[in-house]
């Protein structure tokens, strides 16, 4: 599927049904689509991450982040609890 075909599934809806942030900083998305729009998804963030380059170095999380990640994860979790 070429960049342009993968345009043509922009405009199908995408349901954000969970967000799951990390310690580290990463998060787990959760995401509710038809097969076309993930397949177009993925292909385009695919490309785009070996574009990037994945050999690279990626910074570490300085501490106020990682603090600021735990605060959000932990006000994600009482959220949820409620």
């Amino acid at each position: 599927m070429t960049y342009n075909e993968n345009l043509a599934f922009a405009d199908k809806p995408i349901k954000v049904k969970d967000i799951e942030e990390h310690d580290d900083g990463s998060a787990t998305l959760q995401v509710e689509c038809d097969p076309e729009t993930f397949g177009a998804i993925f292909n385009v963030g695919f490309v785009t991450l070996i574009k990037a380059g994945l050999h690279r170095e990626i910074k570490p999380m300085s501490d106020a982040e990682k603090n600021a990640s735990k605060e959000r994860e932990e006000a994600n979790k009482a959220a949820k609890s409620n």
